[in-house]
């Protein structure tokens, strides 16, 4: 079994619409300004 190898644009082609960042307000929880761009 081989690794396939990918390119850095394939790779996050790959994960678009993977994820869902929810910013934290006073009616839900989420993430906090300084960790959303942290994940940036």
């Amino acid at each position: 079994m081989g690794i396939e190898k990918l390119t850095s644009d394939e790779i996050a082609d790959s994960w678009q619409g993977q994820f869902l960042i929810k910013k934290e307000t006073c009616f839900s929880k989420g993430l906090h300004l300084p960790q959303i761009g942290a994940l940036h």
